[in-house]
Protein backbone atom coordinates (compact mmCIF):
# COMPACT_ATOMS: atom_id res chain seq x y z
CA UNK A 1 0.00 0.00 0.00
CA UNK A 2 1.24 3.61 -1.11
CA UNK A 3 0.52 6.21 1.70
CA UNK A 4 2.07 8.81 3.91
CA UNK A 5 4.90 6.90 6.60
CA UNK A 6 3.26 8.57 9.85
CA UNK A 7 7.17 8.61 11.11
CA UNK A 8 9.41 9.70 8.58
CA UNK A 9 6.20 11.67 6.51
CA UNK A 10 7.54 9.88 3.24
CA UNK A 11 5.29 9.31 0.72
CA UNK A 12 6.32 5.26 0.11
CA UNK A 13 5.20 1.67 0.48
CA UNK A 14 3.68 1.14 4.00
CA UNK A 15 4.46 -1.75 6.10
CA UNK A 16 1.50 -3.21 7.89
CA UNK A 17 2.98 -2.98 11.31
CA UNK A 18 2.07 -4.55 14.34
CA UNK A 19 0.46 -1.77 17.11
CA UNK A 20 1.30 -3.67 20.05
CA UNK A 21 4.86 -5.93 19.19
CA UNK A 22 4.67 -9.62 17.32
CA UNK A 23 6.82 -11.03 19.89
CA UNK A 24 4.18 -10.58 22.93
CA UNK A 25 1.45 -12.34 20.37
CA UNK A 26 4.39 -14.95 19.78
CA UNK A 27 5.07 -15.66 23.70
CA UNK A 28 1.23 -15.62 24.16
CA UNK A 29 0.36 -18.40 21.38
CA UNK A 30 3.53 -20.05 22.53
CA UNK A 31 2.40 -20.44 26.42
CA UNK A 32 -1.70 -20.87 25.46
CA UNK A 33 -2.45 -24.50 25.74
CA UNK A 34 -5.50 -23.70 23.16
CA UNK A 35 -6.20 -20.74 20.47
CA UNK A 36 -5.65 -17.07 21.60
CA UNK A 37 -8.83 -14.55 21.45
CA UNK A 38 -9.02 -11.06 21.90
CA UNK A 39 -11.40 -9.34 24.06
CA UNK A 40 -13.62 -7.41 21.42
CA UNK A 41 -14.49 -10.16 19.13
CA UNK A 42 -14.40 -13.30 21.65
CA UNK A 43 -16.07 -15.62 19.12
CA UNK A 44 -13.38 -15.83 16.51
CA UNK A 45 -9.94 -17.75 16.99
CA UNK A 46 -6.74 -15.14 16.33
CA UNK A 47 -3.20 -15.78 15.25
CA UNK A 48 -1.70 -11.92 15.60
CA UNK A 49 -2.05 -8.54 17.24
CA UNK A 50 -4.00 -5.06 15.37
CA UNK A 51 -2.34 -4.13 12.33
CA UNK A 52 -2.24 -0.65 10.48
CA UNK A 53 -0.49 0.25 7.46
CA UNK A 54 1.30 3.13 9.23
CA UNK A 55 5.50 2.84 8.68
CA UNK A 56 7.63 2.54 5.89
CA UNK A 57 10.22 -0.18 5.78
CA UNK A 58 13.03 1.87 7.12
CA UNK A 59 10.80 3.14 9.86
CA UNK A 60 9.61 -0.30 10.65
CA UNK A 61 13.20 -1.23 10.83
CA UNK A 62 13.92 1.36 13.48
CA UNK A 63 11.88 0.38 15.83
CA UNK A 64 13.17 -3.42 15.38
CA UNK A 65 16.25 -1.94 16.55
CA UNK A 66 14.67 -1.11 20.36
CA UNK A 67 12.38 -3.92 20.22
CA UNK A 68 15.16 -6.42 19.96
CA UNK A 69 16.60 -5.96 23.26
CA UNK A 70 13.51 -4.88 25.05
CA UNK A 71 12.19 -8.63 24.05
CA UNK A 72 15.35 -10.32 24.57
CA UNK A 73 16.69 -8.35 27.71
CA UNK A 74 13.79 -7.24 29.63
CA UNK A 75 10.21 -9.32 28.20
CA UNK A 76 11.64 -12.89 27.69
CA UNK A 77 13.35 -13.02 31.20
CA UNK A 78 10.58 -11.35 32.69
CA UNK A 79 8.33 -14.24 31.29
CA UNK A 80 10.44 -17.08 32.16
CA UNK A 81 10.24 -16.63 36.17
CA UNK A 82 7.93 -17.83 38.35
CA UNK A 83 4.50 -16.03 39.75
CA UNK A 84 6.19 -15.49 42.79
CA UNK A 85 9.90 -14.82 41.75
CA UNK A 86 11.42 -11.58 41.58
CA UNK A 87 13.78 -10.23 39.38
CA UNK A 88 15.50 -6.29 38.58
CA UNK A 89 15.85 -5.87 35.15
CA UNK A 90 18.40 -3.06 33.73
CA UNK A 91 17.88 -1.21 30.78
CA UNK A 92 19.57 1.27 28.92
CA UNK A 93 18.47 4.01 26.24
CA UNK A 94 16.33 1.97 23.92
CA UNK A 95 13.89 1.17 26.66
CA UNK A 96 12.25 4.49 26.74
CA UNK A 97 12.74 4.56 22.65
CA UNK A 98 10.65 1.13 22.55
CA UNK A 99 8.05 2.41 25.15
CA UNK A 100 7.49 5.55 23.39
CA UNK A 101 6.91 4.09 19.89
CA UNK A 102 4.59 1.54 21.82
CA UNK A 103 1.72 4.26 23.00
CA UNK A 104 2.57 6.09 19.88
CA UNK A 105 1.48 3.57 17.71
CA UNK A 106 -1.39 2.83 19.72
CA UNK A 107 -2.63 6.49 20.56
CA UNK A 108 -2.04 6.89 16.23
CA UNK A 109 -4.30 4.19 15.84
CA UNK A 110 -6.83 5.56 18.21
CA UNK A 111 -6.87 8.87 16.81
CA UNK A 112 -6.69 7.55 12.53
CA UNK A 113 -9.77 5.59 13.63
CA UNK A 114 -11.68 8.52 15.40
CA UNK A 115 -12.06 6.42 18.44
CA UNK A 116 -10.63 9.86 21.09
CA UNK A 117 -14.47 11.46 21.02
CA UNK A 118 -14.33 10.29 25.05
CA UNK A 119 -12.05 12.53 25.65
CA UNK A 120 -12.09 15.94 26.52
CA UNK A 121 -11.44 19.05 24.39
CA UNK A 122 -8.38 19.78 26.22
CA UNK A 123 -7.48 16.24 26.37
CA UNK A 124 -7.95 15.68 22.55
CA UNK A 125 -5.69 18.80 22.35
CA UNK A 126 -3.17 17.23 24.45
CA UNK A 127 -3.28 13.70 22.69
CA UNK A 128 -2.09 16.41 19.88
CA UNK A 129 0.82 17.34 21.91
CA UNK A 130 1.31 13.81 23.22
CA UNK A 131 1.92 12.58 19.48
CA UNK A 132 4.22 15.45 17.87
CA UNK A 133 6.15 15.34 21.02
CA UNK A 134 7.01 11.16 21.02
CA UNK A 135 7.32 11.26 17.17
CA UNK A 136 9.98 14.27 18.01
CA UNK A 137 11.38 11.87 20.24
CA UNK A 138 11.39 9.05 17.87
CA UNK A 139 12.97 11.15 15.07
CA UNK A 140 15.74 12.33 17.71
CA UNK A 141 14.65 15.78 17.29
CA UNK A 142 14.03 16.44 21.21
CA UNK A 143 16.02 14.83 24.10
CA UNK A 144 12.63 13.08 26.26
CA UNK A 145 9.21 12.84 25.92
CA UNK A 146 8.88 15.36 28.62
CA UNK A 147 5.32 15.90 30.34
CA UNK A 148 4.52 13.23 28.20
CA UNK A 149 5.98 10.36 30.57
CA UNK A 150 6.42 7.00 30.34
CA UNK A 151 5.61 4.65 32.88
CA UNK A 152 5.89 1.02 33.29
CA UNK A 153 4.74 -1.86 36.09
CA UNK A 154 5.49 -5.32 36.12
CA UNK A 155 2.40 -7.46 36.86
CA UNK A 156 2.63 -10.47 39.34
CA UNK A 157 0.04 -13.12 40.99
CA UNK A 158 -2.37 -11.38 43.48
CA UNK A 159 -3.03 -13.68 46.26
CA UNK A 160 -4.59 -10.92 48.96
CA UNK A 161 -6.21 -7.93 47.95
CA UNK A 162 -8.78 -4.76 49.40
CA UNK A 163 -10.48 -4.19 45.87
CA UNK A 164 -14.30 -3.94 46.66
CA UNK A 165 -15.85 -6.40 44.10
CA UNK A 166 -12.82 -8.02 42.46
CA UNK A 167 -13.16 -9.13 39.29
CA UNK A 168 -12.94 -13.40 39.22
CA UNK A 169 -10.65 -13.00 36.42
CA UNK A 170 -8.10 -10.41 37.88
CA UNK A 171 -4.87 -12.98 37.50
CA UNK A 172 -5.64 -14.28 34.40
CA UNK A 173 -6.03 -10.64 32.99
CA UNK A 174 -2.78 -9.63 34.73
CA UNK A 175 -0.84 -12.47 33.81
CA UNK A 176 -2.40 -13.41 30.78
CA UNK A 177 -3.99 -11.48 28.66
CA UNK A 178 -2.76 -8.67 25.64
CA UNK A 179 -4.93 -5.23 25.93
CA UNK A 180 -4.63 -1.68 25.02
CA UNK A 181 -6.32 1.58 25.54
CA UNK A 182 -6.83 5.79 25.52
CA UNK A 183 -8.37 6.05 29.09
CA UNK A 184 -9.34 9.32 30.79
CA UNK A 185 -10.96 11.37 33.81
CA UNK A 186 -12.19 14.42 34.21
CA UNK A 187 -8.53 15.78 34.94
CA UNK A 188 -6.20 13.09 33.90
CA UNK A 189 -5.51 10.34 30.69
CA UNK A 190 -3.11 7.56 29.60
CA UNK A 191 -2.21 5.75 26.81
CA UNK A 192 -2.37 1.82 28.14
CA UNK A 193 -0.55 -1.01 26.85
CA UNK A 194 -1.01 -4.35 28.16
CA UNK A 195 1.58 -6.97 27.03
CA UNK A 196 1.79 -9.81 29.13
CA UNK A 197 2.61 -9.36 33.15
CA UNK A 198 3.87 -5.90 31.51
CA UNK A 199 1.90 -2.86 31.35
CA UNK A 200 2.84 0.60 29.82
CA UNK A 201 1.84 3.97 30.00
CA UNK A 202 2.03 6.47 28.61
CA UNK A 203 0.78 9.85 30.15
CA UNK A 204 -1.71 12.57 28.27
CA UNK A 205 -2.58 14.37 31.04
CA UNK A 206 -0.91 13.73 34.36
CA UNK A 207 -2.02 16.64 37.04
CA UNK A 208 0.48 15.22 39.86
CA UNK A 209 2.73 13.50 38.18
CA UNK A 210 5.55 12.66 41.14
CA UNK A 211 2.44 10.62 42.52
CA UNK A 212 3.86 7.91 40.22
CA UNK A 213 6.72 6.09 41.77
CA UNK A 214 9.00 3.90 40.93
CA UNK A 215 7.57 3.85 37.48
CA UNK A 216 8.51 5.77 35.48
CA UNK A 217 11.47 5.07 32.33
CA UNK A 218 14.63 6.82 32.52
CA UNK A 219 16.34 8.14 29.60
CA UNK A 220 19.70 6.48 29.90
CA UNK A 221 19.01 3.69 32.36
CA UNK A 222 16.94 2.41 34.69
CA UNK A 223 15.85 -0.61 36.57
CA UNK A 224 12.39 -2.66 36.21
CA UNK A 225 11.25 -5.12 39.07
CA UNK A 226 12.18 -5.37 42.15
CA UNK A 227 11.01 -2.28 44.04
CA UNK A 228 7.88 -0.24 45.58
CA UNK A 229 5.76 1.37 42.94
CA UNK A 230 2.76 3.52 44.46
CA UNK A 231 0.24 4.51 41.68
CA UNK A 232 -2.19 7.19 41.24
CA UNK A 233 -5.33 6.66 43.15
CA UNK A 234 -7.80 4.45 40.98
CA UNK A 235 -5.63 3.08 38.82
CA UNK A 236 -5.92 -0.41 40.96
CA UNK A 237 -10.26 -0.30 40.00
CA UNK A 238 -9.07 0.80 36.33
CA UNK A 239 -7.57 -2.49 36.03
CA UNK A 240 -9.78 -3.99 37.69
CA UNK A 241 -12.62 -2.95 35.50
CA UNK A 242 -10.38 -4.11 32.71
CA UNK A 243 -10.37 -7.74 34.62
CA UNK A 244 -14.02 -7.49 34.57
CA UNK A 245 -14.54 -6.81 30.79
CA UNK A 246 -12.84 -10.03 30.14
CA UNK A 247 -15.07 -11.91 32.36
CA UNK A 248 -18.07 -10.07 30.40
CA UNK A 249 -16.22 -11.23 27.44
CA UNK A 250 -15.77 -14.79 27.90
CA UNK A 251 -19.79 -14.95 29.26
CA UNK A 252 -20.25 -14.06 25.68
CA UNK A 253 -18.51 -16.99 24.17
CA UNK A 254 -20.71 -18.83 21.84
CA UNK A 255 -21.99 -22.08 22.57
CA UNK A 256 -20.09 -23.75 20.22
CA UNK A 257 -16.97 -21.91 21.41
CA UNK A 258 -17.87 -22.66 25.28
CA UNK A 259 -17.73 -26.60 24.26
CA UNK A 260 -14.21 -25.84 22.55
CA UNK A 261 -12.68 -24.03 25.46
CA UNK A 262 -14.13 -26.92 27.78
CA UNK A 263 -12.63 -29.20 25.51
CA UNK A 264 -8.81 -27.67 25.88
CA UNK A 265 -9.35 -27.38 29.85
CA UNK A 266 -10.19 -31.66 30.11
CA UNK A 267 -6.25 -31.61 28.39
CA UNK A 268 -3.76 -32.47 30.74
CA UNK A 269 -1.30 -30.00 29.33
CA UNK A 270 -3.98 -26.98 30.70
CA UNK A 271 -2.96 -28.20 34.18
CA UNK A 272 0.58 -27.71 33.89
CA UNK A 273 -0.19 -23.86 32.10
CA UNK A 274 0.17 -20.36 33.51
CA UNK A 275 -3.82 -19.91 32.39
CA UNK A 276 -4.64 -22.77 35.06
CA UNK A 277 -2.52 -21.35 37.99
CA UNK A 278 -3.96 -18.02 37.38
CA UNK A 279 -7.70 -19.16 37.34
CA UNK A 280 -7.08 -21.37 40.79
CA UNK A 281 -5.93 -18.33 42.10
CA UNK A 282 -8.73 -16.30 40.79
CA UNK A 283 -11.24 -18.50 42.50
CA UNK A 284 -9.57 -18.74 45.70
CA UNK A 285 -9.74 -14.95 45.96
CA UNK A 286 -13.18 -15.27 44.56
CA UNK A 287 -13.95 -17.76 47.61
CA UNK A 288 -15.55 -20.11 45.31
CA UNK A 289 -16.60 -23.44 46.72
CA UNK A 290 -14.28 -25.50 44.68
CA UNK A 291 -10.91 -23.68 43.10
CA UNK A 292 -9.75 -27.44 41.91
CA UNK A 293 -12.39 -26.78 39.28
CA UNK A 294 -11.30 -26.79 36.11
CA UNK A 295 -15.07 -26.30 34.21
CA UNK A 296 -15.09 -22.21 35.39
CA UNK A 297 -14.41 -20.71 32.04
CA UNK A 298 -11.13 -19.31 31.04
Amino acid sequence: MIGKCQLCTNMTELRNSHIIPKFVFDWLKETSPGQIRIAHIPNQRVQDGLKIYLLCDICEGLFSKWEKPFQEIVFGPLHALGFDELVQIHYKEWAVKFAVSVTWRVLSFYKINDELGHLSERQRNLADEALNTWHSFLRGQVPNPGIFEQHIIPTSMVVEHSIPGVSHYLNRYLLRTVDMDVACSSNSAFVYVKMGRLILFGLIQEPHPKVWQGTKFHIRKGIIGGKRYILPAGIDEYINYKASKLEESNDSLSQTQQEKVRQVQEMEKFKESEIYQAMVQDMILSSWDNPEDTEEKT
